[in-house]
């Protein structure tokens, strides 16, 4: 009875009654209730089949296809529900039926050509008829009408499974009674093992953190309870995994502060704090990028979760604005956030490794130095386009403290490791002194070049390298250099071990302490002795003559220099000296140059031993020297000495077998009687020397102020004489020479002439030196040659074929002039080369130069015509005559001049007339003035003249007017 007034049989029971009338009300509810559902579920799915029928019977309706429209009816009416489906075109013609009975459910074609009337409009229609229903659905084509699909369907068609659905239920009904008290007993039996359970559960829960309870429940209250307990089992286990995880990062952490203290590689110091970070945030993929010594590139350091395509992507990366996040950072040296790499222009390039690797959002945390300076960056990259919270910031900054720290280490090591190497590697020796001045430290180079061992000097002072050549003020002066700069750096001279003392250049650093006082002294030196005479020999080069030992042009002007201000404080007179030799070209050309070496080097001897101790005597170029006389009392003493130098160039020189001879000629100038300054004395020492040369050899001048009025007007004229081309002031004068058989005017001989515009006509024996001497004879001769053949060319044309003699001096033949370019001027005015003459002088003849010899035989061979002017008046070499073969010899003026009173002269004459014809060229008698010297010239069978007899040179003008006169 107790078991009957329990819940547990009350709710049994009530349980039971009540679970069998539900069964019987929902049989009937369902019956009905499905029922309706079919109705409506076959309306709709008759409806899309109709308007799919329609979708796809749009090209066959158009074709009228009704192959096409069979099958798709066929693949339509597998459906049981359906009774008719008609394909029908716009105006109501069945195209294609196919119908099935409620009796008989196969379905079969009907050949229907009968008409039925489509719905109005373009939408869909629903009709229902008794236990059908039917469907019209339009065909479209284009938006238009072009058919309709029309479908009747029996959603009723399965009465049997209606009649289960009423049986089913009261079976159902009538088991439920029974079975239901079965079940309520089950289901009330489960609450109470599911409490059991999670009584145990509970008991087992403090060594079991995580683990879910597996009973399911029955109840509210007991699925709170358990969802309670499975709460409080994933929280205790969240709570072991953080503390799993912290022990993590603090063990990582640990390992990073150990790194940092002792030192280890900076890639597995990297790896250990991108470890921990992202220990610390298990979302996040951290790089770290290092910044090149360069400051302008970034190189990947540590990424170890994030892919190959990341590595390749900032792999020597330029920073700059818009590189993406990274490089934009360290450009800016700024934090960097992007919150969605797909959206931000910083993230176009990184969109595919985004995309790869999982990840939306990055930021980049400048790392920088404790001075400011950018080192890396770290990168983090997140799943989430997020952006970061202050605790997050808070993360990253400490790790981009640790980064600082290692990257600063990690550098430090390197700069020491390098000062190490250099240290033992350097080829300067490198001591170390503490603040007692007692050495700790040399390197391996000190040892080499000191030759003491590193033992032998470790605790003594540098004295021991001490040479003894320094004085103590030298070493003061050094002390007190370091104490004022800490620094000092000179040329000393020290002393090897093996007692050979050598100069060494040395620099010495001092590093102090926090209190200011000496800590170490770093002491670097070479040993510069090899240098030191190096630099000897090329001063000694540089400063004086290799062939004698004098000093040359430029120590000569310092010392110059110097000499003249010691005698401006000391008001003294000095004197100074050009010595010429002459026929020293002579000697040298003859006999060798050897020989003209050994002259040189006795002639400078000679020199040397006439002038005193304090005097200078210096070798200026080729046969040229210089005395500077310092100390005298009078000028008497400097005449003196150019006497004394004459004297001994005058003696025979020695030159192995041969015997040479030679003069001087001796330029003087004193200071301050002719000058105050160094230019000035060399130009008057020089015009002295060219007014000693043109009195005669052996002969020295004093300098006048004569020399130096005729100086400044020859300077003056000579850059006159530069502009005189240009400004068409050369002019060409033409002198007559005639045949002395007919009497006629045969040939001219053209002679420049200089109008000057203030001057007035310049003798060319006064500007063609100047041309000479500053090379404006090319120039000059050039225009003559160019002016005169086009008067030969002019002169031809008018019916006058005279041909023109033109004066070409050797130094014309020994410039870089080509006779090339005359001979293709002649061929440009066409006109014959054998209307010009060259006139050459005797010298040249002798001249060996192949350029001289190439240029006359040029000329020969083109048809030219030579001439040898002032014959008679240098060396001869009638050999010469016959290689280049001449056509005329000129006789000099000066035989001419004197053939009435001088045997000798008309002796040598004749002798050059009958000479000349016997070897082939005509003569031309220059300087004819008088009847009997035309008469006398006759009788000897000379062939032309020239002189004032006939004309003077004449202007142009002039000369054609005489030409017209004859």
């Amino acid at each position: 009875m107790k078991f009957l007034r329990g819940l547990y049989f009350r709710l049994l029971l009530a349980g039971s009654s009540a679970a069998a009338s539900a069964v019987l009300g929902f049989g009937y509810y369902t019956a009905a209730g499905q029922m309706e559902m079919e109705i409506d579920a076959n309306e709709r799915e008759v409806q899309l089949v109709a308007v799919g029928l329609a979708a796809a019977a749009d090209h066959v309706v158009m074709a009228r296809d009704y192959w096409e429209i069979e099958q798709l009816m066929r693949q339509v009416i597998i459906d049981p529900s359906l009774l008719t489906v008609q394909i029908i075109d716009v105006q109501g013609q069945v195209l294609g039926h196919m119908g099935r009975s409620l009796s008989d459910t196969t379905p079969k074609l009907v050949f229907d050509a009968s008409r039925l009337a489509p719905p109005h409009g373009e939408k869909s229609l629903l009709k229902r008829r008794g236990d059908t229903v039917e469907v019209w659905s339009p065909v479209m084509v284009d938006n238009k009408t072009a058919g309709w699909v029309r479908l009747e369907s029996n959603p009723l068609w399965n009465q049997a499974r209606h009649q289960h659905i009423w049986r089913d239920s009261l079976i159902a009904a009538l088991a439920m009674l029974g079975g239901s008290a079965l079940l309520l007993a089950w289901l009330l039996r489960r609450p109470v093992g599911a409490l059991e359970a999670a009584t145990r559960f509970a008991a087992d829960l403090p060594l079991n953190h995580g683990v879910q309870l597996a009973t399911r429940p029955s109840t509210a209250e007991v699925d709170k309870l358990i969802e309670a307990l499975n709460q409080t089992s994933a929280q205790l286990a969240a709570q072991d995994d953080a503390l799993t995880q912290s022990q993590r990062h603090l063990e990582i952490r640990n390992q990073v502060y150990e790194r940092l203290a002792l030192g280890g590689s900076l890639q597995e110091t990297l790896a250990l704090i991108v470890s921990s970070l992202e220990c610390q945030r298990p979302g996040w993929h951290i790089a770290i990028l290092i910044l090149d010594r360069d400051g302008k590139h970034l190189q990947l350091g540590v990424a170890h979760n994030l892919p190959d395509s990341y590595r390749a992507l900032v792999e020597d990366i330029e920073i700059g604005e818009g590189a993406g996040p990274s490089g934009t950072a360290a450009y800016r040296n700024e934090r960097v956030i992007i919150e969605d790499l797909s959206r931000h222009p910083y993230g176009a390039r990184f969109r595919e490794f985004a995309a790869e690797a999982g990840v939306a959002g990055c930021w980049s945390e400048p790392v920088r130095s404790s001075r400011g300076e950018i080192l890396a960056l770290l990168s983090i990259y997140q799943r989430t386009p997020i952006l970061p919270v202050p605790e997050d910031i808070h993360v990253v900054q400490h790790g981009a403290h640790l980064v600082s720290v290692a990257v600063e280490r990690h550098r430090a090591e390197e700069e020491l490791q390098l000062a190490s190497l250099v240290y033992q590697a350097s080829g300067e020796a490198i001591m170390v002194s503490d603040g007692r001045n007692r050495i700790i430290a040399v390197n391996p180079a000190f040892v080499r070049l000191t030759g003491y061992g590193a033992q032998e000097v470790l605790g003594k002072s540098p004295a021991v390298l001490g040479s003894g050549r320094m004085d103590a003020s030298f070493y003061n002066a050094m002390q007190q250099s370091m104490r004022a700069s800490n620094h000092w750096q000179g040329e000393i001279w020290n002393r090897r071990k093996n007692g050979e003392v050598y100069a060494e250049w040395l620099t010495v650093n001092v590093m102090r302490d926090a209190a200011g006082r000496p800590h170490r002294y770093i002491a670097m030196f070479s040993d510069i002795t090899a240098k030191k005479q190096a630099e000897e020999t090329i001063w000694q080069q540089a400063n004086y003559d290799q062939l004698t030992g004098l000093p040359n042009r430029r120590l000569f002007r310092d010392r110059l220099r110097q000499d003249l201000l010691r005698a401006q404080r000391q008001d003294g007179v000095l004197a100074l000296m050009f010595v010429d030799l002459d026929r020293f070209k002579e000697i040298n050309e003859t006999l060798g140059h050897e020989a003209g070496d050994h002259l040189l080097i006795e002639a400078a001897q000679r020199i040397s031993a006439c002038a005193r101790d304090s005097d200078t005597v210096t070798r200026l170029g080729s046969d040229e020297f210089a005395v500077i006389l310092v100390g005298l009392s009078d000028p008497g003493e400097a005449e003196r000495v150019a006497n004394s130098i004459l004297h001994a160039l005058a003696q025979p020189f020695k030159l192995g077998t041969d015997v040479g001879y030679v003069s001087a000629c001796i330029g003087v100038t004193l200071f301050p009687n002719d000058g105050l300054d160094l230019e000035t004395l060399l130009k008057n020492a020089d015009q002295a020397m060219h007014v000693a040369k043109e009195s005669g050899n052996n002969n020295f001048s004093w300098f006048t102020l004569d020399l130096q009025l005729a100086a400044q007007a020859r300077r003056t004229l000579l850059g006159d004489l530069r502009s005189a081309l240009a400004d068409d002031q050369l002019r060409l004068h033409y002198q007559p020479i005639v045949d002395l058989q007919t009497g006629l005017i045969v040939k001219a001989e053209a002679l420049v002439r200089w109008q000057h515009p203030v001057q007035g006509l310049i003798s060319p024996a006064v500007f063609i030196p100047l041309a000479e001497e500053v090379g404006l004879i090319e120039e000059i001769g050039d225009w003559v040659f160019r002016t005169a053949a086009r008067q030969a060319k002019a002169w031809q044309q008018q019916g006058w074929p005279l041909q023109v003699s033109i004066n070409k001096s050797p130094r014309q033949f020994n410039s870089s002039f080509s006779g090339a370019s005359w001979l293709d001027f002649l061929r440009e005015i066409d006109l014959a080369p054998q209307q010009l003459v060259i006139e050459i002088t005797e010298g040249l003849l002798l001249d060996q130069c192949s350029a001289v010899t190439e240029q006359l035989l040029s000329y020969r061979e083109a048809g030219i015509e030579i001439a040898v002017d002032d014959f008679g008046t240098g060396y001869s070499a009638l050999s010469y005559l016959q290689r280049f073969d001449i056509d005329y010899l000129k006789i000099d003026r000066s035989f001419i001049s004197d053939l009435s009173e001088s045997a000798d002269d008309r002796a040598l004459a004749d002798a050059i007339i009958v000479m000349a014809h016997k070897l082939g060229p005509r003569v031309i008698a220059e300087g004819v003035e008088t009847g009997y010297q035309r008469d006398w010239l006759i009788s000897s069978g000379c062939d032309f003249v020239q002189g004032f007899l006939y004309a003077r040179p004449l202007p142009l003008t002039e000369f054609n007017a005489l030409l017209r006169r004859s």
